[in-house]
Parts: structure tokens; sequence; C-alpha cells
């Protein structure tokens, strides 16, 4: 709690003593001239005299009041005036004048001390209400310990700091250790204070204690999920796995095995349709399991973005030069609304959304239906979208297709339903370019995937 420099302090009553003692003069020269009897100077000046002690810090000021009042009154109001002349009744006036000023400080400084005792624990308790709100709602031990040193400042009103091991307190101070059981084995160092300083402390050191175990504890049920969902995804990993790579593996092993037999009944055309369906799948396999390494290096942090500008333009064009054979069976169009339209981006991670984005409107929609890659500016990104005219998305299935292992369960002819990564794989590598993802049902029917990345600002120069 604030306080006052003694030195200001001093003036302030000095200055305060002084003018109503001045003010008693005054209206007891009003008296005087009115011709009151002297009783009423001495009255004037005893009300003085008693609030001089209810408004300054200490007896001596209620004294010196006291004393300059009876002499104030024999010089300027008993005869002769303007002269000093001590009589008996004059001690008598100064003695009750001074046992008055005694009493008045003694009931006064009882008031103080009540009234400071009050605005101390008020202000204990507005700083301990604080300081709990604070450290309660923070979110690591070095917040805490901060939160700490800041409310004990302000309630011992001294500098305060915390050691970070008990060796490094200097000698002489207190080791007061956190009331309740933690992990934590460093102690805060505080220097000898009062009974009252101490138990703040300990208040304030209490709350500490439950927030750090609080933190703790919130530590470690964040880390039990954490490896609960690590689990949770492995299983879903092997769970998916275990059919999608089975299908195509089998696929491989058997046409391998035919081709190897050398039978003379397998034509050229036969063999050269089972190279190709061998092909075919290894490459599903492959893609497959790129998707799996970069969602698995996504959610793990683990991927470096190389961001720089490049034209959607020419993105759009490295896209349809890797896709699948099944792009054949499609009519995939591209339209950029600027020939010289550009987005900052990771250019490799990008066309791998596209190719996911473009590979899974092929798989849910018949043959011969229309691809369109549409680009075009929206403010600081660029809009980007990868539009079919095949039978939409359910409803509701929007919000979870873009969840790690959601299919929508359909299941390609050849047996392959896909793990379900490769739209994560997309919300992943968008966001961790800045933009966001997301899908509409195209009119009259289909489906438009659209995402935004930041549009880098091309200036030309004549």
């Amino acid at each position: 709690m604030p306080q006052r420099e003694p030195a200001l302090l001093w003036l302030r009553d000095c200055a305060l003593t002084a003018l109503v003692l001045a003010l008693c003069t005054l209206t007891s020269w009003v008296f005087f001239r009115l011709d009151f009897v002297s009783s009423n100077y001495i009255l004037t000046y005893i009300l003085g005299v008693m609030y001089i002690n209810v408004f300054t810090s200490g007896l001596v000021y209620g004294v010196v009041a006291s004393l300059f009042s009876v002499m104030l009154v024999n010089y300027m109001f008993i005869d002769p005036f303007m002269q000093f002349r001590i009589r008996s009744d004059d001690m008598v006036t100064a003695v009750v004048m001074l046992c008055v000023s005694l009493l008045c400080s003694s009931l006064t400084g009882r008031i103080k001390v009540q009234a400071a005792q009050s605005e101390r624990k008020a202000y204990a308790s507005q700083v301990l209400l604080e300081a709990s709100r604070s450290l309660l709602g923070a979110e690591d031990p070095d917040a805490i310990l901060r939160i700490t040193a800041t409310q004990l400042g302000k309630l011992l009103e001294r500098p305060v700091c915390f050691a970070p091991a008990p060796e490094h307190i200097a000698p002489g101070t207190l080791i007061l250790p956190p009331p309740a059981q933690t992990d934590y084995r460093s102690c805060p160092a505080l220097h000898e204070f009062s009974t009252y300083e101490h138990n703040l402390a300990l208040s304030i050191l209490d709350v500490c204690s439950l927030a750090l175990e609080k933190e703790a504890s919130n530590r470690a049920r964040r880390e039990i999920e954490e490896a609960a969902r690590q689990e949770q995804l492995r299983a879903n990993l092997l769970r998916s796995i275990s059919h999608d790579l089975r299908t195509p593996l089998t696929s491989i092993s058997g046409n391998a095995l035919i081709l190897t037999e050398k039978n003379p009944l397998l034509t050229e055309e036969k063999r050269r349709e089972l190279s190709a369906a061998i092909y075919e799948d290894a490459n599903w396999l492959n893609h497959l399991v790129e998707n799996l390494l970069s969602i698995t290096r996504m959610e793990n942090g683990q991927v470096n973005l190389r961001i720089q500008p490049e034209l959607i333009q020419d993105i759009f064009d490295d896209v349809l030069a890797h896709l699948d054979h099944d792009a054949a069976h499609h009519t995939i169009v591209t339209n950029v609304a600027d020939d010289l339209l550009m987005a900052d981006m990771d250019a490799q991670l990008i066309e791998q959304v596209l190719v996911n984005l473009i590979n899974n409107a092929i798989k849910y929609t018949p043959e011969h239906s229309r691809i369109e890659l549409f680009a075009a500016p929206e403010g600081k990104f660029v809009r980007i979208c990868v539009t079919d005219d095949g039978p939409g998305i359910p409803e509701e299935s929007r919000d979870k297709l873009f969840d790690m292992f959601y299919t929508l369960g359909k299941t390609r002819s050849d047996g392959r339903r896909g793990l379900g990564l490769g739209l994560a794989l997309c919300r992943s590598i968008v966001a961790a370019h800045g933009g966001v993802i997301n899908v509409q049902n195209a009119a009259p029917h289909g489906a438009c995937f659209r995402f935004t990345l930041p549009r880098t600002e091309v200036t030309l120069y004549e």
C-alpha cells in the first residue's frame, strides 16, 4: 500500500498546524473585538488543538499547538495586551489544554491505527484476490512465479525476487517453504519481516502452490490426453492400413505371379494389362505412403515451409502433369482470373493439396465428369477452387470431411477405400500457409473445395 514520503508528511503537518493556529487566532480576535468573555478564546484554541490532533500524524504537533495556544491567548487577548505575563490561572489553562491535547492524541491515535489496519487489511484482501485470479489463470510455471513476485512486492512494499535454487539465496534470509505439497524444490527468499507480513507472504505462497499444482496437473493431463490421442491415431492407422494395403498388395502379387509363370496362353496384350495394373497399384501405394508421411510430419510440426511467390497458372500446369491415369477419364480444365496472379506458397506442398483434391473428385464422380481448377484474387488472399459436377457431399458429412481417417464410405471397384488422410493433409498444409479450406455443394450439383493463400503483390514498371 503506497505511503507518503516522511519529508512531505512533516511539511504537511507543520503547515496544517500553523494554518489552524492562525485561524484560531483570527477567530479569537473577532471575539475580542466583539467583547466576548475570555473563555471563548480558550475554547476556540482547544477546538483547534483537537483538530490538529485528529488530522496530523503525531502527538508532538498537538503538544506544540497547546503551548502556542496558551502563549497566543496570553500575548494577544489578556491585559496587558501584546505582552507576556504569566499568572497562576495561565498555568492551569496550559495544563488543561495539554491534557486535552494528550487525550485527543491518544483517542485519535487509536482511531488512526484501527483505520490504518482496516485499510491495510482491505488492501491486502484486494491484492490476495487479484493474486488468486491471476495465478489460477496463469498457464506456465514462469508466469506463476512472476505474478507471485509482483503480488508479494505489492503486499510487502519492497522488491521481491525468486531464486531458482536454494543455494542462490543470500545468507541471513528467511526460507518459507510452500504450504501445499508440490513437485518444486526451490523456495522463495524473503528478508525478515513482521508476523503480519509473514502471514501475508504465506497466503500468497499458498495460492502460488495451488497454482503450481494446478499447472502440473493440467500438464500431466495434457500429456496423458496427447498419449491417448497418439495411441488412438496409431490404432486407427493400423486398422485402416490393414485393409487398404492388403488389397493392392494382393493384386500386385497375383498379377506378378501370373507374369512369372510364362503361360503360353497369356497374350501380349494381357501381359501389358497385368503390367499396367501392377504399376497402377504400386503408384497408388506410393501416393498413400506419401500422404501418410506428410500428415505425420505436419502433425508433429516437422515440416519447414519453403515459401516463395509462385504463379498460380504454373502450379496448375504442374499439377495436371502429375495426376493419376484415372484423370484421363475426366475433363479437367483450368481458369485463372489473371495470368500474373501469384501467391506465397511452398509449391510442392500446394501441388500435393491440389493433387489430393483432384484425385478425390475423380474418385467420387462418374467417368467423363468435369473438374475445374479456378483461381481469383480475394483481398489480400488468392482463392483457389476445385469444383466438380458429381453428386455432391451430404450436409451431415461436411464438418467431418477434413478429419483424419474420415471417409464417405464409398469403395472403388478395385476394393480400395482410402485412409481418409488426403483431406486432413490438405487442411494441415493450408493452415500452415495461413489460409483456410472448406467445402460447399456447387450449383446445380457437385462439390466445390475452396482454400485461400496469401496473395503476392506484383508491381509492374514501365
